[in-house]
């Protein structure tokens, strides 16, 4: 049953540093000043797994997967190996950072060159797994599966483990159909479907054309997705004003959950810095011995050092953004230089995305001490600071009362809308959730997008509709955090209102059909009667006037009559980056992240209207 570890050891065989990790070696595990146990970890054959010993009765043997493994970091980053060591083993520390709401893993190793080599080791192994396409990821999960089935690694399959396997892969089977597929030996039976599908038969390469298989392969592919492969680089002008651009920009970022009682944390700034956000808030507050502290002021929200915070922004603020390109100019600094300018020195003038190459801008509320220093400041830099208390009316002012029975009035919403439109082509607005409210929850983004509001805010640690929506907002132009908006927002002359939208040059009016075909699953092309396959064949029509601002979003659902629908995976993009024909979709958990197992298969057609 060995799958060879294609998945993490493509391209590695024989690299020095992963030879250390194959034959292990002793690291302590930190868990709290007084819990600090030396245990032995050991990198499995196949690449993907790691073994460690543990002390438990029944569980002596433990293994992780590099699947479940979001990153490693060296040093003491995590709030554990802060908490817990002492700053001289700095060198010494590496923390394994696990997807989802696993505990971090905290290490300390023996020897500065050992801890070294256990992070370059997994972050090769992480870094291929990462470039693996479609095709290779669905078989890796697949052998995943498989070795986690055999429960005593013996790389054989009981029948027990059989069924086991059956299960993970969402296939559900009497036990006489498992027992027939164990007589003929199951394994064997799904490595040959397996084999089957990843090759075109020789009858259809003669006869030149593509089997179904062939066809189900192709899709799985990068040409066969639904976003453009063309937009994962950075591919606009990064040359403009940042006014020009929205801006990926998170609120309350120091929060882990929510903003009353929940813990403040560094690792809600790294969390949201990798997930390309270009705009963090860090609310300070003088702290014990003068030393200023970081979290929800007049609340049970918990402390974390300002000097803290400072350094995790430093080292994780450039990691993911500005992939590099065909322009040099956009691209990662090869160190930290920054560099300090008053307001006044920018002349009026907003810098530009290719000029914030390792800088950060920083922006917040003047004391009248210093307008004597800063005199004169940049246009709508200081637009939106206000105070906590005043900060829950700017939220609901910017809502539209709809329900008014006087022309008058709603004639003056209008107005200021349209003011406010206006406003935004030529200054920065940052606009943030409500602090009145008692939930860390999520407004909709995509009416101030609209209106061309920059950085619109959100509370990245909140799974919901509204992160998946700025998910996709941000998924295009390489990650950069940055997308330019369309030039009807940028035009101080431009007279688009998407209150009123009658007519001009950003009306392109389109028919959108989407053919909703079926859940594409590699189980399913092997069993396509008996997994978790369904097929829907239904066609919907949307009537597209802005198509420069629209955005798409798929959700699967697992239906219950009796309670909440389960969330099986989502997907959005904006409808820019989409590409017609017959696509695949991938599909991402509720914290983002990729599901190998599923994806949906669907024939898109953007046309425009007659």
């Amino acid at each position: 049953m060995e799958s060879n570890g294609r998945a993490g050891k493509h391209g590695l065989e024989g690299d020095v540093d992963l030879q250390i990790l194959l034959l292990g070696g002793k690291l302590m595990k930190v868990k709290s000043s007084s819990w600090k146990k030396v245990r032995m970890y050991k990198l499995h054959d196949d690449y993907v797994t790691v073994w460690h010993e543990s002390h438990r009765i029944f569980k002596r043997k433990q293994n992780f997967s590099i699947d479940d493994v979001d990153s490693v970091r060296k040093g003491r980053q995590s709030e554990g190996l802060k908490k817990h060591t002492e700053a001289h083993v700095e060198d010494l520390c590496f923390s394994i950072i696990f997807k989802g709401r696993r505990r971090t893993l905290d290490l300390v190793a023996t020897s500065v060159e050992e801890a070294r080599q256990w992070v370059n080791g997994l972050e090769k192994i992480l870094s291929n797994m990462k470039k693996l396409n479609r095709q290779q990821t669905s078989e890796h999960w697949i052998f995943n599966c498989m070795r986690k089935a055999d429960k005593n690694n013996d790389n054989m399959m009981t029948l027990k483990e059989l069924k086991h396997f059956l299960r993970q892969i969402n296939i559900e089977v009497d036990d006489t159909y498992a027992k027939l597929l164990f007589t003929v030996s199951g394994y064997l039976l799904v490595r040959a479907a397996w084999v089957l599908i990843n090759k075109l038969d020789d009858s259809a390469k003669h006869m030149n054309h593509m089997t179904k298989d062939g066809f189900l392969m192709y899709m799985q592919q990068e040409e066969g997705s639904i976003f453009n492969p063309a937009h994962k680089k950075v591919f606009q002008d990064m040359s403009q004003p940042i006014n020009h651009y929205f801006i990926s920009s998170s609120h309350n970022t120091y929060l882990m959950e929510d903003q009353l009682k929940g813990p403040s944390s560094t690792e809600a700034y790294i969390k949201a810095l990798m997930k390309s956000c270009r705009c963090v808030e860090l609310d300070c507050w003088d702290g014990a011995q003068g030393e200023p502290v970081i979290y929800h002021g007049h609340t049970l929200t918990s402390k974390v050092l300002f000097k803290d915070v400072i350094k995790a922004i430093k080292e994780y603020a450039f990691k993911v953004t500005m992939t590099p390109d065909p322009n040099p100019s956009w691209s990662t600094p090869s160190r930290f230089v920054p560099r300090y300018k008053p307001v006044s020195a920018l002349h009026g003038h907003f810098l530009r995305p290719h000029e914030l190459k390792g800088r950060f801008i920083i922006k917040g509320k003047r004391l009248n001490k210093l307008d004597a220093v800063f005199s004169s400041t940049s246009p709508g830099l200081e637009e939106d600071c206000v105070s906590e208390e005043d900060e829950a009316a700017e939220t609901s002012n910017s809502k539209t009362d709809s329900n008014t029975d006087s022309n008058g009035q709603k004639a003056k919403a209008k107005t200021a809308a349209k003011a406010f439109i206006q406003h935004n082509m030529t200054k920065l607005s940052r606009i943030y959730p409500a602090g009145s409210r008692t939930a860390s929850s999520n407004y909709n983004p995509v009416p101030l997008w609209n209106a061309g509001c920059q950085i619109v805010a959100l509370n990245f640690q909140t799974p919901s509709k509204e992160m998946d929506l700025n998910q996709g907002r941000f998924r295009s132009n390489g990650l950069s955090g940055y997308v330019l908006k369309p030039e009807f927002q940028r035009d101080p002359g431009s007279e688009f209102n998407p209150m009123t939208l009658t007519k001009g040059p950003w009306i392109k009016r389109q028919a959108f059909h989407i053919m909703s075909l079926q859940v594409l699953t590699p189980c399913g092309m092997m069993f396509l009667s008996a997994g978790f396959n369904p097929m829907w064949n239904e066609t919907f029509q949307f009537d597209i006037q802005v198509p420069e601002l629209a955005m798409l979003r798929f959700l699967v659902e697992d239906y219950d009559a009796t309670s909440q629908n389960d969330l099986i995976g989502h997907y959005c993009l904006p409808l820019t980056s989409l590409q017609n024909g017959y696509r695949h979709v991938p599909l991402l958990t509720k914290r983002g992240d990729v599901i190998p197992s599923a994806g949906l298969f669907v024939h898109l057609m953007l046309l425009d209207a007659k």
